[in-house]
């Protein structure tokens, strides 16, 4: 079936080259450390990978953070605790990185906003699956594809309808059907006389952070209900509704009273949600204005 067709390409085997490469990298370290790395592997040790990995290998910044992802699947293949991984210092390493080599991780939001953000939209009970799983699908891509969310997602302003992101919008680039091309409309674009923009999006060793794996569970999930035109917006709700740039900043929101509530500090110097903040898209001019006084 198709879903066993997908899954197999998720499924942990040595034919992915991102968890084939850090398995050899990590032998190496076990060779020049004199340790074995013993599964579920401690912020410790894991620290000590990713330093050997940065000081020995020349990595790009996106393919240091993709092994930190593969070894992260696989403890999760083995089913085991990933409470190393949870460390933020292993983040704050990898996010070093990309500083050091002058590149910037997303111009839209940071590793840890995207892995709290995923947190809380589990958590949240006002979204059904499929709703909520188109969500996530846009906050992927808006990420990986260092792409703003006010680029494919409208406003309330009926002029902006459309910068919708239609299914025919999408092109598949490579036989295994994990590299896909978003044509995403600008203004910039059509003033130019441009169609639309192209943003290249890669498939990620961990499945649920992966925008090609959920956006294909999107789509099988839209089409067991109805079936789907290529001419449909991509990010629509169960209700038809479009999702718009106002419903992703109710939900930031709303984490965020969650956060406070339940007792999380927040630095008090900034007024407004570390989840807005990384992404200025969803602020008003009130709060840009605030922000600044701060």
């Amino acid at each position: 079936s198709n879903n066993n067709y997908y899954d197999s390409l998720y499924n942990y085997d040595w034919s992915d080259s991102n968890i084939k490469s850090v398995h050899h990298h990590i032998c190496d370290w076990e060779n020049v450390a004199r340790k074995k790395a013993h599964f579920p592997m401690s912020y410790q040790v894991l620290s000590q990978i990713v330093l050997y990995m940065i000081e020995n290998l020349n990595l790009a910044p996106s393919t240091l953070h993709d092994y930190v992802l593969a070894i992260e699947a696989m403890h999760n293949h083995r089913r085991v605790s990933t409470a190393g991984l949870q460390d933020k210092r292993i983040w704050d390493l990898v996010q070093g990185y990309y500083e050091i080599k002058g590149v910037g991780t997303s111009e839209i939001m940071d590793w840890s906003t995207l892995r709290q953000f995923r947190r809380e939209l589990i958590a949240d009970t006002t979204l059904c699956y499929e709703d909520e799983k188109a969500v996530w699908t846009a906050v992927l891509f808006s990420y990986w594809g260092r792409i703003r969310l006010g680029d494919f997602l409208p406003s309330d302003d009926h002029h902006s309808l459309d910068k919708r992101l239609a299914w025919k919008d999408i092109d598949r680039r490579s036989k295994d059907r994990l590299t896909v091309d978003l044509h995403i409309p600008s203004q910039e674009d059509r003033d130019a006389g441009i169609s639309s923009a192209v943003k290249r999006l890669h498939r990620r060793s961990l499945p649920k952070y992966c925008p090609i794996y959920n956006l294909d569970r999107l789509y099988e999930i839209k089409n067991r209900r109805t079936h789907i035109r290529q001419s449909e917006p991509v990010f629509k709700l169960e209700s038809g509704r479009f999702i718009r740039l106002p419903l992703i900043r109710q939900l930031f929101q709303r984490f965020e009273e969650n956060r406070r509530a339940s007792g999380s500090k927040t630095d008090r110097t900034h007024r407004i949600s570390p989840l807005l903040t990384a992404n200025p898209e969803l602020l008003t001019e009130a709060e840009i204005r605030s922000a600044a006084r701060h």
